[in-house]
């Protein structure tokens, strides 16, 4: 995702294997990650949370020089009811001003 020359740049040191002989080049200010997870916030407690901020958080944004990260869960995101409750026409809401015109055949959020 981030390449050298383009996220990060290398001194002589870091050209020879010296992690500290790099040298960051994104100028952003912050940066906000959002990651939706399969597995519940226990897991993520348990040190998932810890390796994906190495990875993520320090490596792929504070490396290149963005200090200031925020990373946001969303935990067990894929751990929804099987089956989500219908809309039905009688629960739509209605962007449609007040006394515009309508036909029957009209659902109540379509504008005029």
């Amino acid at each position: 995702m981030w390449t050298l020359d383009f996220a990060f740049g290398l001194t002589s040191a870091g050209w020879h294997g010296d992690i500290n002989g790099r040298v960051p080049l994104l100028r952003r200010q912050r940066a906000l990650i959002m990651t939706s997870t399969i597995f519940d916030k226990t897991a993520y407690d348990d040190g998932i949370r810890d390796a994906i901020g190495k990875v993520i958080d320090d490596w792929g944004f504070r490396f290149p020089g963005i200090q200031d990260v925020e990373h946001v869960y969303f935990y067990a995101a894929t751990s929804t009811r099987r089956h989500p409750p219908r809309r039905t026409w009688s629960n739509a809401t209605s962007s449609r001003p007040t006394g515009s015109a309508t036909t029957s055949k009209d659902p109540p959020w379509v504008p005029g």
